[in-house]
């Protein structure tokens, strides 16, 4: 019997922002095998049904009338709702394989089943319901990806672990350039991880930043900088129209407000390192 049961379904659903459905009893809802015995990936399927079948219809088959109940572990209506079935092994993928780490035969006890409403005969997948797939699965693995071992490139499509009986998820879709086709499932992966794992925007340009500093002479000194306080750039020091480099750990103390010249009558002059860690703080 499998022993990993995935209790936080609903939760990790509700970070996505839409509206979730938890079906009464999917916290130990499971096929024969109980929960599973590993989480080595997340197959997406469609559920080639008419739009008649949409929502709670469908949620209720899945669960409770299909001859091989439960057949996924969650489900994604057209609207969107995401509707939360079973937090055990399902029998969502049958026959196939093997696929990445998962055996051969084995995808319903060793990966996630998600269900997609379409009748996969053509019907154009609501953009909606497409951006609510990518944030579910995104989220599932932010949960659980690490935690149990797999990764994004672990999703898969119906049709990539059985390639000779399933098509799905099929139609026109954002991941198929709108096609009357198979989903492209190394775009729909990007998507995710695009999702899940948000590129760092670059640091935009930074501006001349300057602080002025006045020394005992009543002369103005000038600390020239480029960056944040957080991540200093180029420094210098200016003084009667000398230029010099500030050194970056000289700066970083500077912030906390030390000084940065000799307080004497005689022009003002760079502090070595170790002069100026030994000044008083200045107001």
């Amino acid at each position: 019997m499998g022993t990993i049961w995935l209790t936080k379904l609903a939760e990790v659903a509700r970070r996505t922002g839409f509206p979730v459905v938890e079906v009464p009893g999917w916290q130990s809802r499971s096929r024969s095998s109980g929960g599973l015995d590993t989480f080595h990936g997340f197959s997406e399927h469609h559920t080639a049904e008419s739009p008649m079948m949409d929502g709670a219809q469908s949620s209720n088959y899945q669960c409770f009338n299909a001859s091989a109940k439960p057949i996924s572990n969650a489900y994604v209506s057209r609207v969107p709702k995401i509707y939360i079935h079973a937090a055990g092994a399902t029998n969502t993928s049958g026959a196939g394989g093997p696929w990445r780490k998962i055996p051969l035969n084995a995808a319903n006890s060793n990966s996630f089943g998600l269900e997609i409403g379409n009748n996969g005969t053509g019907e154009v997948w609501p953009v909606d319901q497409q951006l609510c797939v990518v944030a579910f699965t995104a989220e599932m693995y932010l949960e659980y990806g690490a935690a149990l071992g797999w990764s994004i490139d672990d999703i898969f499509a119906h049709f990539e672990y059985a390639p000779t009986r399933k098509i799905d998820p099929w139609g026109p879709s954002m991941f198929n350039d709108y096609l009357r086709t198979k989903w492209n499932m190394n775009t729909f992966r990007e998507a995710v991880r695009q999702k899940a794992i948000p590129p760092v925007p670059p640091e935009p340009p930074t501006t001349p930043v300057t602080l002025t500093w006045v020394a005992a002479t009543g002369d103005q000194d000038m600390l020239e900088f480029v960056g944040s306080k957080d991540h200093p750039g180029p420094t210098r020091w200016i003084s009667n129209g000398q230029v010099r480099t500030v050194p970056t750990e000289a700066y970083c103390r500077n912030i906390t407000a030390r000084g940065l010249v000799r307080n004497t009558l005689e022009k003002p002059t760079l502090l070595t390192d170790a002069e100026l860690a030994g000044l008083p703080v200045v107001a």
